[in-house]
């Protein structure tokens, strides 16, 4: 974890990981495990050496995601971005939104949803939810 005008790179990793920064790339190479890497000003590249096998999340505010897979990925992603694209190497079919939340306060009804689009990848399974703000997302296929 660093905060200032810092990357963050993290190389040949297994089991859980908790990967943090501000300002500054975020670069995960040979991992294989599952767990959060996010970044605030900065890009965030990870490339899985064995795709995640319990859910996940990648985020950053300013900069694109860069997911890299192995091809037998399966799993059900959860992204958002709100300047930006999402792009997959992978063939993905929808998954309904979720239901908003409902909440009573003060006599009133509130509810609230999470504004996450999903895709299923093959079967799905394992949860990614990959975020950014301004940035764009890209889920791509790993060829070593």
């Amino acid at each position: 974890s660093t905060v200032n005008d810092g990357d963050v790179i993290v190389k040949d990793v297994s089991g859980q990981y908790s990967v943090h920064n501000v300002n500054g790339t975020v670069e995960m190479t040979n991992v294989d495990g599952s767990g959060t890497a996010k970044t605030v000003n900065g890009e965030l590249k990870v490339f899985f050496r064995g795709n995640p096998q319990n859910n996940s999340s990648f985020s950053t505010i300013n900069g694109d995601v860069d997911l890299y897979f192995l091809p037998k990925f399966s799993a059900d992603l959860r992204f958002k971005t709100f300047n930006g694209e999402v792009y997959s190497d992978f063939q993905m079919s929808s998954l309904p939104p979720r239901q908003p939340e409902e909440e009573h306060t003060s006599g009133k009804f509130v509810f609230r949803a999470d504004r996450f689009t999903g895709g299923r990848v093959a079967a799905g399974g394992t949860e990614i939810k990959i975020e950014t703000l301004n940035g764009d997302i890209h889920i791509r296929e790993r060829h070593d």
